[in-house]
């Protein structure tokens, strides 16, 4: 897919809007970078889709701050700045699907001076807009 080539010359680091929380994603290349259009995600950012990159659950590390994390299907939660309500990362603990991922906006840090880009879109089904890629 697109995307899957992308590699981390350096450690990728996140940031919420306030800068409390931050986050570091460790790892030779993420293990997915996709825009995701899910009601859930819609919802809590007010667009009609999100980019998140993923990684092992242990590639990725809050360093500073403090989350408040909702449950918002059954095995994903979401950690969210406890002061200023900013998406910091999310985690899934279903078996064989465990992964946490980043909101790509808050991303910085690798030479290209970019994020991975997305590779797939999911839950398109959902889309509020069509999406035309390229």
């Amino acid at each position: 897919t697109r995307g899957s080539a992308f590699s981390l010359a350096m450690q990728l680091q996140g940031v919420c809007a306030c800068g409390e929380c931050r986050v570091t994603a460790d790892a030779p290349a993420p293990k997915f970078s996709v825009y995701c259009h899910c009601t859930i995600c819609r919802r809590i950012t007010g667009a009609p889709y999100t980019h998140f990159v993923g990684f092992q659950t242990d590639q990725v590390k809050l360093t500073a701050g403090e989350v408040r994390t909702w449950e918002s299907t059954p095995g994903c939660s979401r950690s969210f700045c406890k002061v200023c309500g900013s998406g910091v990362f999310n985690e899934c603990v279903i078996p064989g699907q465990e992964f946490r991922d980043v909101p790509a906006g808050t991303l910085y840090g690798n030479t290209d001076g970019e994020v991975p880009p997305a590779g797939n879109h999911i839950f398109y089904g959902n889309r509020v807009l069509d999406v035309k890629d390229g």
